[in-house]
């Protein structure tokens, strides 16, 4: 058959080439892959003395596929996160960063993040969902000044960088405003759940924590955001 001769066919019987068969229900999972890891460490080391050691626990992932309704859900979760800052003189680590235990329940991720087209339990064509629960986060000044010398460079190097960097956010800003403008084109509808509860942060009096040290305590609150979606009519 020629393309016109093909064309009318279609139309006659309703069929579309790239239209998905209905041999599934739309809530059907065809794939499914889960990633878990026990706990995972990063460090910032200079000249054999440990600036910065973190440690990540409980890392979860997962991608799951809806063919029957050109769906996919990816999320993204961790239980915990620990950094400890420079070795004080007495050799001990100060933590500098740790989960706020009194405001954290005993079944929610430190931190959780969900994306999915065409979900189930609403009428937008994509939802985002995000969850962050409060940390401490103690100042220690040794660890912020090494921290910051570590990752100083010289100032021609420095302007390449900012230079690049300016480049690359011109891109994205412009691949953005391209987005926006198609998802307003094709009236696509996005299902925002965030809820951010922000760190708050110990700063001791001469920058080094003590169990006498005065504190200055500063809590950055915390942020909702939700969708409020409107009828189509």
């Amino acid at each position: 058959l020629t393309e016109e001769e093909k064309r009318k066919l279609y139309e006659g019987i309703g069929y579309r080439e790239d239209e998905v068969l209905p041999d599934k229900p739309k809530e059907y999972v065809e794939n499914r892959f889960n990633f878990s890891l026990k706990s995972c460490c990063f460090k910032l080391r200079n000249h054999g003395m440990d600036l910065v050691n973190s440690k990540l626990e409980e890392v979860l992932a997962m991608f799951e596929q809806r063919p029957a309704a050109e769906a996919f859900r990816f999320s993204l979760s961790t239980e915990n996160l620990i950094a400890e800052g420079v070795k004080q003189d007495d050799n001990s680590s100060t933590v500098i960063v740790k989960p706020d235990i009194a405001y954290k329940g005993p079944d929610e991720k430190l931190f959780s993040a969900e994306v999915e087209v065409n979900p189930l339990y609403t009428t937008a064509d994509s939802a985002l969902r995000v969850a962050v629960q409060p940390v401490k986060i103690l100042y220690d000044a040794v660890t912020v000044a090494e921290t910051v010398h570590f990752f100083s460079m010289p100032s021609s190097s420095f302007e390449e960088l900012k230079n690049a960097a300016n480049r690359q956010l011109a891109r994205l800003a412009k691949v953005g405003r391209l987005s926006v403008q198609h998802a307003i084109e094709e009236h696509k509808t996005l299902n925002v759940n965030i809820n951010l509860k922000a760190p708050y942060i110990i700063i001791p009096e001469g920058g080094s924590f003590s169990s006498d040290s005065r504190l200055l305590m500063a809590d950055l609150g915390s942020l909702q955001i939700n969708s409020d979606l409107q009828p189509d009519d």
